[in-house]
């Protein structure tokens, strides 16, 4: 009888996804699939502003993860790794418990630098489950008049302006952007940044750049502001987990074209965590979401005995900003554009995504769909203010 084997998986971001709907299919091929996730659901960062905004539902804008293992067979832990050994094939997690592996994924993402700073009103970007808790700030009425500090001009931080802007909230009194930088979306071509600053402009937005914001300054910030959203820049959360690996100069674990470890070649990693090859791409969910697919082929190749596929990025890295349900912002390479057709087409790839984790088959939307709701959401939204 074949021996059965464990892949275990290290977190529930975009990439891990794939692997998670194989559990019943692998274990045919003696391959027990396991998730330890710190979290239960995955909040989708593409949908998380429009949902502070009040555009989208909570259930819209994230998955079940303890659901999906169920469905698809794959076991589920809610718990943290703390410590992996690649030569014992173990791993350590927050509950205290000792796990062995055959093959290790590990996809845990980022988290704010300044993310232990504690305070009620003080919401870093990530882990997302800590902003989400945002909402209700904004949606209690002890919370009248909220003064809202955003702290970093790259594209959470102006998506999320963006969505607070012409939200229907009642509660915002102001909205202020700080950005180190010299323009907001530095990253991103110059006509994004001019366009994005106009329409953030146009709805009051107070923007303020060449304002560099050191992690003790943030308790000033607070008596000075009701909320501070902190979108200023992420470490790998891998940086608090003992591993031993061969990482980048940012704590990046550093993983060949296959996604192997450039230590061990059944410890694998992918998302923000990871550096694949020396790929200088933008850590942005659409490489996330194609090295998740690149797992699933690769551990099938493994099972199957087969030469293992290497990963090829995107030669471009498309990114939609949401503006509510009315507008968004397209960019890719230098193309930049604006308008109703950017946030259906924004609407249409997300809820397609999303869907594939959230529903059976049989209750997905099919493209024709999610063009006409699409179509009709943006027809009902109130066009930004002017």
């Amino acid at each position: 009888m074949q021996e059965r084997k464990r892949l275990l998986i290290c977190g529930g971001g975009h990439a891990s996804l794939p692997a998670i709907k194989m559990g019943k299919h692998w274990q045919k091929h003696g391959l027990e699939v396991l998730l330890v996730s710190a979290h239960p659901y995955l909040y989708y960062s593409g949908a998380v502003p429009q949902y502070l905004g009040g555009f989208f539902d909570e259930d819209e804008a994230r998955i079940d993860l303890k659901k999906l293992c169920h469905d698809y067979g794959t076991s589920f832990i809610c718990a943290s790794v703390k410590e992996v050994d690649g030569e014992a094939q173990t791993v350590v997690i927050s509950t205290g418990k000792q796990l062995h592996w055959d093959y290790l994924f590990i996809n845990t993402g980022v988290r704010s630098r300044n993310s232990d700073y504690d305070h009620a009103h003080y919401f870093p970007v990530k882990p997302m489950q800590r902003l989400v808790q945002l909402f209700g700030k904004l949606e209690s009425a002890a919370t009248a008049g909220l003064k809202i500090l955003i702290l970093g001009g790259g594209a959470a931080g102006c998506e999320i302006a963006l969505n607070l802007s012409v939200s229907n909230h009642k509660n915002i009194r102001s909205v202020t952007l700080f950005e180190a930088d010299d323009r907001i979306l530095s990253s991103f071509p110059e006509r994004l940044s001019a366009v994005v600053r106009r329409a953030l402009a146009e709805n009051r937005v107070s923007i303020s750049c060449k304002r560099k914001i050191a992690g003790d300054e943030i308790s000033q910030l607070m008596s000075d502001y009701d909320i501070v959203i902190d979108a200023s820049g992420n470490m790998p959360e891998t940086e608090r987990i003992k591993h031993g690996l061969t990482t980048d100069e940012s704590g990046r674990i550093r993983v060949h074209q296959t996604l192997q470890s450039a230590d061990y070649p059944n410890i694998f990693a992918a998302g923000d965590c990871a550096l694949v090859g020396e790929s200088g791409y933008m850590p942005v969910g659409v490489h996330a979401v194609k090295q998740g697919a690149l797992f699933r082929d690769v551990m099938d190749a493994i099972l199957r005995g087969s030469a293992l596929p290497a990963y090829k990025p995107w030669p471009a890295t498309p990114l939609i900003l949401s503006q509510g349900q009315s507008r968004g912002f397209f960019v890719s390479g230098k193309l930049v554009f604006s308008g109703r057709w950017c946030i259906i087409l924004k609407y249409m790839l997300d809820m397609n995504w999303l869907e594939k984790y959230t529903l059976p088959r049989s209750e997905r939307r099919s493209w024709f769909r999610l063009i006409y709701d699409g179509f009709t959401r943006t027809k009902k939204a109130k066009p930004p203010q002017s």
